[in-house]
């Protein structure tokens, strides 16, 4: 699984556990064993989370976060709970923000090769944009030629957010987020054309 960036995406991913890290490249190799050295998702278990961002696509660059999306129901407990695992990392923080009208935990840190953050909200993850993006962004990675997925790692290093690199790729003018959003309606067939049309 993820042997390769683009073509070889599995289809049908399971995001909601670190094991399939532990076939992937060198990095996600590393980050597995560090996960479970850590008991990094066991310790929030409660809490649904799932992998998210760049780093399950093969698309994250060096300075790349691990990004783990949770849903949490009482605040002040996932709180609490976060502290009791995680303070003993470096860096810790943990940050509080409205962000689409809905109350967001973000808590960051460090282990010994890879920083973290921890994004949650009071939804199903399954409903968080942020794990919206990553399926509709595997899903075009699975359909383009390889080479887009170099492309996106290149403008990333230029700066570029993932989202908008995306829609520079595809030549979207749009705001790439709620672009990226409305995307997860199109049927595959409807995403390929896209690809197509672009070039890819």
């Amino acid at each position: 699984m993820f042997s390769q960036i683009s073509g070889n995406l599995d289809t049908k991913p399971n995001f909601s556990s670190p094991n399939f890290l532990k076939n992937g490249n060198l990095k996600q190799r590393k980050i597995w064993e560090e996960i479970k050295r850590h008991s990094i998702f066991d310790s929030i278990s409660k809490y649904g989370p799932v992998f998210a961002g760049t780093v399950p696509l093969e698309i994250d660059i060096d300075e790349s976060d691990v990004d783990i999306l949770c849903s949490y129901k009482d605040s002040e407990e996932f709180k609490l709970e976060l502290g009791t695992s995680f303070s003993r990392f470096y860096d810790f923080e943990i940050e509080e923000k409205n962000f689409q009208n809905l109350a967001t935990i973000i808590t960051r840190f460090r282990i010994e090769n890879f920083k973290y953050e921890i994004f949650a909200q009071p939804i199903p993850v399954e409903s968080q944009m942020g794990f919206v993006h990553m399926i509709v962004e595997h899903r075009i990675l699975t359909f383009a030629v390889p080479e887009f997925g170099e492309k996106i790692k290149d403008l990333k290093l230029r700066g570029r957010t993932t989202e908008q690199a995306f829609c520079d790729l595809l030549r979207i003018d749009e705001d790439p987020y709620e672009y990226l959003f409305e995307l997860r309606t199109w049927s595959d067939p409807e995403i390929k054309n896209l690809i197509l049309q672009k070039g890819f």
